[in-house]
C-alpha cells in the first residue's frame, strides 16, 4: 500500500481510492497484477459502483464525481 500511495501521481480521488476502494482490495491484486488501459480502468470502477453501491454511495460519504479532492493519505 505504501508504495501504490507513493507511486501513484497526486490527482483529484487518490486519497478516496485508497480509503474505500484499497480498504477491501490490495494494491498488489488489484492494480499492479493486471495491465489496464484508461478504459479498462473507468469499466472497472463503473462494475464497482454498481456492485458496491450499497457501500459506497451512503449519502454520508458523499463519494461521488463532484467530491472535492482531499490531501493524500500519509
Amino acid at each position: 500500500m505504501y508504495q501504490g500511495i507513493q507511486l501513484l501521481p497526486e490527482a483529484r480521488g487518490k486519497n478516496l481510492f485508497f480509503i474505500h476502494c484499497m480498504a477491501c482490495h490490495g494494491f498488489e491484486t488489484r492494480m499492479a497484477a493486471v495491465k489496464r488501459n484508461e478504459d479498462g480502468w473507468r469499466d472497472r470502477v463503473a462494475y464497482m459502483r454498481e456492485a458496491m453501491a450499497y457501500f459506497i454511495a451512503r449519502p454520508q460519504l458523499g463519494f461521488n464525481d463532484r467530491r472535492p479532492r482531499t490531501s493524500s493519505p500519509t
